[in-house]
């Protein structure tokens, strides 16, 4: 298979090349005589270089501006359609397949149901030839896997870099969804020159990923750092509380089961027996939101939990902001208007944004670490 993005290679060699792509893809929407002042270029050059760029179609043109002094300036961006990346997200009990365009946006996803022992790369192979169409498979120029398996399990991501890139001919490489899911997070709420966010995506555990200079700080690599034994405080008990400990939702889970045990079964929403059986964090908001008071009592010292985890994070990482995903944003309005609607991280100098990008974060992160890796010359 020749895939057309392997011409632009060569000519992504040239210094001056790689930073007109890249100026575009990271501002977008920029008149030549802009180009040339951001790039420090010559008129001349850029000129070369932008055709050039068209005639290959990762740059079109998107309309003109309003006229000053002469003509009306033309704008340039990239061309969606220039290429595409495979992103396959890695789930204990599923596979996500996501065809990402060259502006980082979803054209294609699904979800195939799969246990983590039954994968192969025949099954992520006949998933990317089912899903991608015949049209577009010249066109893509990278797949990336992306690891969402339990932390702790043996992944097999790897093991199929190999055997797809030759079946497919192309560059093959494994992510971290939580630094992928961190990167399109902190793209989306700040820019690429936004130097510090620290991304905590709060489950039964919290994991945390923090994003330096817009990429992914190498020390953390998605999970949670020794460092985070420095954040320790004790229980009512007196024994040792960790990070997952004061921010994670099990944390709730045992709240929950101590108020069933000391009400004797009579906790608002929760069903004779085992307290935890049928227990699920949605309908523990929706309660919340309904203003259940028992509940209500449980998210006001999750909150304080939380907000203390944040703060001794922040103090730590010292991030500009910090962006909190996992839990829906439902979920943690829940949780601000039980803690009284304050800010999660009231005295640490960082603001506290919610994700935004939801499921579809891991993808968008895949398609623009590989769009920038691709610009670099790294693929």
């Amino acid at each position: 298979m020749t895939n057309k993005l392997f011409s632009l290679n060569s000519y992504l060699k040239r210094p001056a090349v790689r930073s007109v792509l890249q100026t575009i893809e990271k501002l977008g929407h920029l008149s030549r005589t802009q180009l040339s002042s951001v790039t420090g270029l010559s008129p001349a050059s850029i000129t070369n270089i932008i055709d050039h760029l068209i005639s290959l179609g990762f740059i079109q043109e998107a309309g003109r501006g309003a006229a000053y002094l002469g003509r009306k300036p033309v704008y340039l961006e990239t061309n969606p359609d220039a290429g595409y990346t495979v992103v396959l997200e890695l789930c204990s009990r599923e596979v996500r397949f996501f065809l990402m365009d060259f502006c980082s946006n979803v054209r294609s996803h699904c979800t195939v149901p799969v246990a983590a022992n039954e994968l192969s790369s025949e099954l992520l192979s006949s998933l990317v030839r089912s899903r991608v169409p015949a049209s577009c498979l010249p066109s893509c120029f990278c797949v990336c896997i992306a690891d969402s398996l339990e932390p702790g399990a043996k992944s097999p991501a790897e093991a199929f870099c190999g055997s797809l890139s030759l079946e497919f001919d192309l560059p093959v490489y494994c992510e971290n969804s939580l630094n992928l899911t961190a990167l399109a997070e902190a793209l989306f709420h700040f820019s690429e020159d936004r130097s510090n966010v620290l991304y905590l995506e709060i489950g039964e555990t919290v994991r945390v990923s923090l994003i330096t200079d817009g990429m992914v700080s190498p020390f953390l690599a998605g999970r949670l750092p020794e460092a985070g034994k420095i954040i320790e405080t004790y229980d009512a008990d007196g024994c040792p509380v960790t990070l997952d400990d004061m921010a994670g939702l099990r944390f709730i889970r045992r709240q929950v089961a101590k108020q069933y045990l000391s009400r004797a079964g009579e906790a608002p929403g929760i069903p004779n027996g085992d307290p935890l059986a049928s227990f699920s964090y949605p309908a523990f908001f929706r309660l919340a939101q309904a203003g259940d008071p028992a509940v209500l009592a449980i998210l006001r010292l999750y909150g304080r939990q939380l907000s203390r985890a944040i703060y001794n994070m922040a103090c730590l990482y010292n991030p500009d902001a910090v962006v909190i995903g996992g839990v829906s944003p439902s979920a943690v309005d829940s949780i601000l208007l039980a803690s009284g609607g304050a800010d999660l991280a009231p005295a640490c100098g960082a603001k506290v944004y919610l994700a935004h990008y939801g499921e579809a974060s891991v993808a968008r992160g895949g398609a623009k670490y590989s769009i920038s890796r691709l610009l670099s010359g790294e693929l």
